[in-house]
Order: C-alpha cells, then structure tokens, then sequence
C-alpha cells in the first residue's frame, strides 16, 4: 500500500554528538512514543576521526587533561579514548590494520585532524612493549 512497514535505525555510541543536540532524545521518543521530533534545522557536516596504532603493545590512556582540551576546542564534538587499558589488547575487537585507541568527532575536518595527531604523540610513549 505505499506505506513504510518496517525501519532499522542503525546506532553506534560513535556518533550522537555529530547528529545534534536533542537527537537522542528524538530517537527514544520515536521509540518510546512512535513519534519523531527532531528539528534538523542546523544540520553540519561531521566526521569521525580515528587513530590507530600498531597491534602488540599496550597502550596507556593519554592525560585527561589533554583529552579536555581537546574536547574545549571549537569543533570538535568529542574525544573517545575506545580501549581498556587493564584488558589485554587481544581482548579487544580491532581490525587487523592496526588497534583502534582514540576517535575525534568533529564538524571541522582540519581541527579533527590536527587533535588526532596531538592524540598520537600522546600515545607513543605510553606504549608499553
């Protein structure tokens, strides 16, 4: 009958700060209720960020203090750190390319950027091995 009978959202804790303030309150509402309230009226670009680093060492969280400055950058949404620290690395789901450690979200590529690489140099000496 031309009516929409099924949908999947497909969800990651990667990205609601891209979508907008309140959208993850759209998002159960729209579950909870059946009804989507979202005002997308200051839609941005946004992008995730990801640094790797080699498999087979251990990594240490960076400060928390660079991660907060970070995250007080003008666009730059978030910083997740995406690793255990105390788990070994193995017990991690990476892909074989290399061990995911950190992700930047951001609405500006080039700050995104240049955090990651803050981020990286961050991480080398707190290689363990």
């Amino acid at each position: 009958g031309g009516k929409i009978i099924e949908a999947h959202l497909r969800f990651a804790d990667q990205w609601p700060d891209l979508n907008g303030e309140n959208w993850v309150r759209a998002v159960v509402r729209l579950y909870a209720e059946g009804i989507w309230d979202f005002p997308d009226t200051n839609r941005r670009d946004g992008f995730s960020v990801v640094l790797f680093m080699p498999h087979g060492r251990r990594y240490r969280h960076p400060p928390a203090s660079l991660v907060a400055e970070l995250e007080r950058q003008a666009g730059v949404s978030s910083v997740q750190i995406t690793f255990h620290e105390d788990k070994d690395p193995a017990h991690h789901a990476m892909p074989p390319g290399g061990f995911r450690v950190a992700i930047v979200n951001c609405t500006d590529l080039a700050v995104g950027q240049t955090a990651r690489e803050r981020l990286r140099q961050a991480f080398l000496p707190a290689a363990i091995g």
